[in-house]
């Protein structure tokens, strides 16, 4: 399996770029962006069409990326995958606007011995010692995603353990880096201790990565708008910050696509039933303000 050449590139066009790696299609470019680290003796990542006691379909398809597609996960095991993705600076896309943001979607299941054994997601910028995604401070999270009280004990870092039956969904949102780029390299580790319990380990049905543009919007503001509750089932309050009270609101999905928009004179509140569960963007546009905000829908 190749090192990764190049990072993902969301910067490329006006048009919201997505990529969307699935492993299910003839020309599974994960091969080219995603590198397996070698130099773990037993590193146990694998594409295929998982066939175990809990693991037996993709997200998309028959097929994932699992620790292993056939065997449980062995013991005292430590297995690593990687890929970067290119970040854009506020202004640098000429008749696009500002780039405003870099988001990455994953959608995974886990079946390991509870707060023992389990997966850590871990983020390095511009080659940067890596810290765990919940350590960032330049990272919004948001969906499933473990706390820092979720410490595995085989590691000593927080981490996914347990078992999830069903798909477990979380997303991250980066800014716009504030000139050049910013290489955001992600790190998914999986890790086991010295009892064999013959579970199936971590399975990543489809990880998506895209960039947002704003438009004429050129400049971040980061508290022009609160929004409550997050996560949300039906209704979502909008309050807006007294300078900003004319402007624009939409809720974009993880492909890039305005799923509602509104025109605001100050405070509104909407529902948000009516779109599906998951990870979705909210950006508030005033003048030549603008600002982002993650948007949780659950059921």
């Amino acid at each position: 399996m190749a090192y990764c050449q190049e990072p993902i590139n969301v910067c490329e066009n006006c048009d919201n770029l997505i990529h969307t790696f699935d492993f299910n299609s003839a020309d599974d470019s994960s091969f080219y962006f995603f590198y397996y680290d070698t130099l773990q003796v037993n590193n146990i990542w694998q594409v295929g069409h998982p066939d175990k006691n809990l693991f037996n379909y993709g997200y998309n398809g028959s097929k994932a990326l699992v620790t292993d597609t056939l065997n449980p996960y062995p013991e005292n095991n430590i297995s690593s995958f990687q890929f970067s993705i290119k970040n854009c600076s506020w202004e640098n896309n000429g008749g696009c606007g500002a780039y405003g943001i870099c988001y990455i979607y994953v959608a995974h299941k886990i079946n390991s011995d509870t707060i023992a054994e389990g997966g850590i997601i871990e983020v390095s910028h511009n080659g940067s010692p890596f810290i765990n995604i919940i350590e960032d401070t330049t990272a919004q999270v948001g969906g499933d995603i473990y706390s820092i009280y979720d410490t595995l004990t085989s590691i000593g870092k927080p981490g996914f353990s347990g078992t999830s039956v069903n798909w477990s969904e979380f997303g991250m949102v980066y800014g716009a880096t504030l000139q050049g780029f910013d290489t955001i390299t992600l790190r998914f580790t999986f890790v086991s201790d010295g009892n064999q319990t013959n579970k199936d380990g971590w399975m990543i049905g489809m990880i998506q990565t895209g960039g947002i543009f704003e438009g004429t919007a050129t400049i971040f503001k980061k508290d022009m708008i609160m929004i409550n509750p997050n996560p949300c089932k039906e209704i979502l309050d909008i309050k807006v910050a007294d300078e900003y009270k004319n402007g624009a609101l939409t809720i974009i999905s993880r492909a890039g696509q305005i799923l509602k928009s509104y025109s605001l004179t100050g405070n509104l509140t909407i529902d948000v039933s009516d779109i599906p569960a998951g990870f979705y963007v909210l950006q508030y546009t005033s003048g030549n303000f603008y600002t982002i905000k993650k948007l949780i829908r659950v059921n």
